[in-house]
């Protein structure tokens, strides 16, 4: 996000999104997160709203998607499982 100069305000809310949602989870190894796991947190966050839900999930999306680039043997992205709210 620095790089594409993303705004302070962006940051914030992605460390808002990731204490308030995410870091519940941090201490679970990637590869034992299904996309069962992810549609039902995803469910459970959208008693926070819509495009809160949403916005967290495609967090973690990127997290994980940033976890595969060296060749890591993890499973696909359970991100991938996710149906938005819209």
């Amino acid at each position: 996000l620095k790089r594409r100069n993303a705004s302070p305000r962006t940051f914030e809310g992605y460390e808002m999104n990731w204490r308030l949602c995410l870091s519940a989870h941090s201490s679970k190894p990637l590869r034992s997160i299904s996309k069962a796991d992810l549609r039902r947190w995803h469910s459970k966050w959208g008693q926070r709203g819509a495009t809160t839900a949403n916005h967290v999930a495609r967090l973690f999306r990127a997290v994980y998607t940033h976890a595969l680039k060296p060749p890591t043997g993890l499973p696909p992205n359970p991100a991938v499982a996710v149906d938005y709210f819209g």
